[in-house]
This record gives structure tokens, C-alpha cells and sequence, in this order.
């Protein structure tokens, strides 16, 4: 009876050691994290990587990795394809994680909301300062109204819905009265309550934003103490990182947006 209950043990061991639904065999294993670089196999169970081993090891799937690269998936923080065909072509360069951080995203409650449980890729966004300010102006409440009104109603689609994107584009060489600049904060403090990841700020394309009034979103953003900024100048970057000393993470290649990872 002991030696039947020894083989048993065995047995079940050996089956779970062997259980993988996934092995990934013979591939160059790196990982920037630790330093790690080396041939090995990878086990994979369910949506856990559960080995990385020189040990021969074996699945239902058996992928030959011989000659290529295994790593973790790669984060683009600015891509703009945010569509499940988008991340297709994503998914094939290596990325994982698709982040639209560099203008933000508008309605970013019901997004997230169109996202979960269907996006392929981890998702994220920062807060649209641009898009909110334009929505904070006086001049665009009656239409702002409109759009909220037909997203909660319609979704993010907003066919049939026209005439703002001249009053938003209006907005961007207009600075904002207090008032406004108040009305954009909150509206701003919302979309972080939601899980925005930061504050998206591409001021290139909006000249009428004032150069001082980047405190007011920064304290914000300390008060929250959110991780992102994107911003544009790289004069005003380095002044932020030295008052709160900061990593400072050069982003764009061309325009040269600047990332502010907050302490």
C-alpha cells in the first residue's frame, strides 16, 4: 500500500511538471529587468509563465523558438491605433501594451468602457488637456453638452454630430479666462478619478495655452500623484524635472515630446 501511494505521488507530480498548455523551446530569453540573456525554454500555464528552464520540457502547443528572441511584451506609450485591427499589426511588431498617451483620450469613462473585455492588447490613456480645454471654453459649452450628451447615449460614435471640430480649432490659439481654466481642471480631475494614467499634453497644437498655467495641472497631477506628463518644450521639461526632481524620458523623435515620470 506505501509503495502504491509512492508510485501515485509520482505520477501526479510528474504530470503537473509536464502540464504546460504552452512551451516555447530553444529561443534567446531576455529580459531588460533583470539583465537576464540566455537560451532556455519557457512553460506556460493558462496566462502564467510558470518556468523558464534548460530542462527539455513539453506542452499541448510546442512552439520552436530556435534563433529568435522570447522577451516581455514591448509598451508603445503613443500609438494612436487604438481598434482591435490596429493591435493586430501591433501585437506582430512585439507590443502587449498599446498607450495613447501623447493627445490623451476624449470621453475616457466610455472608453475604457468600449475597451474592457475586447481589446487584445493592455490598454491605457492619458487625460486630452487639449480636447478639454477647447470643451472648457465658454464659446463651446452649447456643443460640448451635445457631444457628452450623444456619447452617453450613442456611444463614442458621433456620426451625424458636426460643426464643432472648427469651434475646437478655434479654441487652440484662444487662452482660457479663469473660469475656463477651473471648468478644464475639474474636468481633468474626473478623467483621473477614471483611471487616466496622466496628463496628455501636446501644446504645439494649441499656441493660446500659456506657459504658467503648467503648474496648474502639475500640482494637479502631484496632488494625484500621477506618473505621466507629455509635454512639448524641452526648456519647461527640464525646469519641472529639477523642481521636483524628476526622470525625464525623451519620447518623440520628431516633434521631441517630452515624458515626466513622477516620484
Amino acid at each position: 500500500m506505501k509503495n502504491l501511494i509512492i508510485i501515485k505521488f509520482i505520477l501526479i507530480t510528474n504530470i503537473m511538471t509536464q502540464s504546460y498548455d504552452i512551451v516555447i523551446n530553444g529561443g534567446r530569453v531576455m529580459d531588460p529587468e533583470t539583465g537576464f540573456d540566455g537560451i532556455r525554454n519557457v512553460g506556460i500555464r493558462g496566462d502564467q509563465i510558470v518556468e523558464i528552464t534548460t530542462k527539455s520540457i513539453s506542452g499541448k502547443v510546442a512552439v520552436n523558438a530556435k534563433g529568435l528572441v522570447v522577451s516581455p511584451g514591448f509598451i508603445d506609450l503613443h500609438a494612436h491605433g487604438q481598434t482591435n485591427e490596429a493591435h493586430e499589426y501591433q501585437a506582430r511588431d512585439g507590443v502587449t501594451t498599446a498607450l495613447e498617451m501623447e493627445g490623451g483620450v476624449g470621453f475616457f469613462r466610455e472608453w475604457i468602457d468600449s475597451k474592457e473585455g475586447k481589446t487584445i492588447v493592455n490598454y491605457g490613456g492619458t487625460v486630452p488637456h487639449g480636447f478639454l480645454r477647447a470643451m472648457a471654453m465658454d464659446a463651446n459649452q452649447r456643443i460640448s453638452r451635445r457631444l457628452q450628451s450623444q456619447v452617453q447615449k450613442n456611444g463614442l460614435s458621433l456620426e451625424g454630430l458636426s460643426g464643432f471640430e472648427k469651434s475646437f480649432a478655434a479654441a487652440n490659439y484662444q487662452p482660457q479666462s479663469q473660469k475656463e481654466e477651473e471648468r478644464t481642471r475639474r474636468m481633468m480631475q474626473n478623467y483621473l478619478d477614471a483611471g487616466a494614467l496622466g496628463v496628455g499634453v501636446p501644446v504645439g497644437y494649441y499656441p493660446g495655452q500659456q506657459q504658467v498655467k503648467y503648474f496648474v495641472f502639475i500640482n494637479l497631477q502631484q496632488e494625484k500623484r500621477c506618473r505621466y506628463i507629455l509635454i512639448q518644450e524641452v526648456l519647461e521639461c527640464l525646469a519641472f524635472r529639477k523642481l521636483w526632481q524628476t526622470q525625464l524620458l525623451l519620447e518623440h523623435q520628431f516633434i521631441l515630446f517630452m515624458q515626466i515620470v513622477c516620484r
